[in-house]
């Protein structure tokens, strides 16, 4: 969970040129319901941001209450994100636009997949 906190603090700091930023992180909330909330001053629009550390000794995974949370979102016309921090030999940061199309549970599968190969920075290069 330390890696988690400290990207959503450096996110929080990074984003609030764009609106009101909640983080969103209590057992009182809804089963799923992503880590930020963004209120976008321009388009009076929420944006939904789940944030995912992932490093070789954490893999990317969403749970299924978040996957149902998301897929209700987006049908209900909402905006959900995934914000990933990749950590291996750089730090690399990859964003997500969840849309109707995107399948979410193939999406742990590929991120895993990756990460076993030693792929998960497009920057390390292998021999």
């Amino acid at each position: 969970m330390a890696g988690e906190s400290t990207l959503r603090r450096y996110i929080a700091g990074k984003l609030k040129k764009f609106g009101q930023v909640s983080q969103i992180e209590s057992g009182a909330t809804s089963a799923g319901i992503p880590d930020t909330l963004i209120f976008d001053q321009w388009t009076n629009r929420d944006i939904w941001v789940e944030l995912k550390h992932v490093s070789p000794k954490k893999k990317f995974e969403l749970r299924i209450t978040q996957v149902a949370w998301i897929r209700r979102r987006i049908r209900n016309g909402g905006h959900v994100f995934l914000l990933l921090k990749l950590e291996g030999g750089t730090t690399t940061y990859c964003l997500i636009k969840v849309d109707s199309e995107t399948k979410l549970n193939k999406l742990n599968e590929s991120q895993n997949e990756q990460r076993r190969m030693g792929k998960d920075n497009p920057r390390r290069r292998t021999n």
